[in-house]
């Protein structure tokens, strides 16, 4: 087990029944930013666009890193720790852990395609 103290915690703040589904839910998104299931995301751009000086034509593809934004220093404090419980105090909604620049808007893929 990686975690014995997250498990411990898990574990009694589910069997006391004070927000249960809060540590639960925590748990797993703490380990979903820990380790994505899907590292990376690829499209393939369908309009031209630029990315500050960098200009990016239609049929490149492109891909994100979800490993590496949900691992920068500047959005997440010690990065690499495993801290399901940082969310308890709001700060997971300040973070938004699943966010992907890699979706675009909802609704549509990177470049303005509809999904």
């Amino acid at each position: 087990m990686r975690n014995p103290g997250a498990y411990d915690a898990l574990r009694e703040g589910v069997r006391s029944g004070q927000d249960a589904e809060g540590h639960v839910e925590r748990v797993i998104l703490e380990t979903m930013r820990n380790r994505p299931v899907i590292p990376v995301v690829g499209r393939r751009v369908q309009v031209p666009w630029r990315l500050g000086d960098f200009g990016v034509p239609a049929g490149a593809p492109i891909s994100v890193s979800v490993l590496l934004v949900h691992h920068r220093e500047d959005v997440y404090p010690d990065p690499f720790a495993y801290r399901p419980t940082a969310g308890s105090n709001g700060e997971a909604a300040r973070r938004r852990p699943l966010a992907s620049p890699a979706a675009g808007p909802a609704g549509t893929r990177a470049g303005g395609e509809r999904s």
